[in-house]
């Protein structure tokens, strides 16, 4: 999201923000915590060995630190059965090559698969309006066209989606993915696996209360601006109509372009504008 993703829950939980991307590149560890998940593997002291890990290292923690934050496991290493976690315990059974979860696993790529998957008849004129619109490094783009040309995920001549194996595969586990992502988020009125899917973030004066929120400081509804970037619009045109925790505020929730850079405050798993923008201007 050109950002410091950081979350914060509290005066004293503060950890680095994982997104859709981020855990495809840890996909396999997600695939042995789900099958591990009926042999009581979750607290024993072997897990780390099980999971590919010489011992309980600094990987090992950061895994499972991550998984827990994200709702993929709980504190006991116990996998979470949801429709997207299993969706993505799953990712093997959809996706015959296992290494194209690595190819898109990081954000410069994600955003562009994710920007052709939701786009699937637009024209993408070349690597700059890809970078303009998503309001990415040129060069960064660039490089990443030619990666995922390469491992033949897009066509580099149209800038589509290729028509290989493991592109088609990918777009359908990715647009299922999605819809889960939609499903869970009205069932379990969270909202977070939506940002973390398709980036955007909240501004404007729900953004400032947020971020400005001292203990006692009393807080409610307020106009809310998602700002995200053009070839996402149509997603969160349709979370704004399906999705209960923005429909049923109405009005009060806009669409708006995301600026080229922002600094992003993660506070309950949700994306804030740092310094929010209020009437035009930022705060």
């Amino acid at each position: 999201m050109g950002a410091r993703d950081l979350y914060i829950g509290g005066p004293d939980i503060s950890y680095v923000k994982s997104l859709l991307y981020d855990l495809l590149r840890i996909i396999s560890k997600i695939e042995l915590f789900y099958k591990l998940r009926g042999s009581g593997a979750g607290p024993r002291r072997h897990l780390s060995q099980r999971l590919g890990h010489s011992a309980r290292t600094t990987a090992y923690k950061d895994t499972r630190r991550r998984l827990i934050n994200e709702g993929v496991i709980d504190k006991r290493g116990v996998f979470i059965e949801n429709d997207p976690n299993l969706w993505l315990a799953h990712f093997s059974d959809h996706v015959e090559n296992r290494k194209t979860a690595l190819w898109v696993g990081r954000k410069i790529p994600y955003m562009i698969f994710l920007a052709l998957v939701l786009n699937r008849h637009a024209v993408f004129k070349s690597p700059y309006d890809i970078s303009s619109q998503l309001r990415l490094d040129p060069r960064g783009v660039y490089n990443a066209v030619e990666t995922l040309a390469r491992r033949q995920l897009i066509d580099r001549k149209e800038l589509r989606l290729s028509q290989g194996t493991s592109a088609r595969q990918l777009q359908r586990w990715l647009l299922s993915y999605i819809d889960l992502a939609v499903q869970h988020a009205n069932v379990g009125h969270n909202s977070s696996i939506l940002f973390a899917t398709v980036p955007a973030y909240i501004d404007g004066l729900e953004a400032a209360q947020r971020v400005r929120y001292v203990p006692g400081m009393p807080i409610g509804p307020a106009p809310m601006v998602i700002r995200t970037y053009a070839p996402y619009m149509c997603f969160w045109v349709r979370v704004l109509r399906e999705v209960g925790d923005f429909k049923d505020r109405g009005e009060s929730v806009s669409l708006d372009n995301a600026p080229r850079r922002i600094d992003v405050v993660w506070i309950a798993g949700l994306p804030y504008a740092s310094r929010p923008q209020i009437d035009g201007t930022r705060r």
